[in-house]
């Protein structure tokens, strides 16, 4: 796959990603609400070498906004995350539109779930 591709709706990641598994193809993916900088590319080259397809998502998830929280002050720079990305040999990013009216309460925080090693 040469350069980056952006797919914009999650159906399209799904059709892209089941074809891939049938195929045999190994998807590294990183998610990401964008506005991306070193942190995340070192996960990009942290999953390179583990993987024949590099994905990312950049999506800024309304439900993670409480309402006293600015969903639509997140920075957002798609033009320069997609450069980011391009330089690190990404093969597919996935830009979904988000809807703001879906944002909902926070009712607390539970535990993260534990870090899968990349070596299982």
């Amino acid at each position: 796959m040469a350069g980056l591709h952006l797919i914009p709706t999650v159906a399209d990641m799904q059709t892209t990603s089941l074809r891939w598994k049938r195929e045999g193809v190994r998807i590294g993916f990183v998610p990401t609400m964008g506005a991306l900088h070193e942190g995340h590319l070192s996960l990009l080259d942290l999953v390179r070498p583990h993987c024949d397809r590099l994905v990312v998502s950049i999506f800024v998830n309304p439900t993670q906004f409480g309402p006293q929280e600015d969903f639509n002050r997140y920075p957002r720079n798609l033009e320069e995350d997609l450069r980011f990305l391009g330089a690190r040999h990404t093969d597919l990013g996935s830009h979904p539109a988000a809807d703001p009216s879906k944002r909902r309460e926070r009712r607390g925080c539970g535990s993260p779930p534990s870090p899968v090693s990349l070596a299982e």
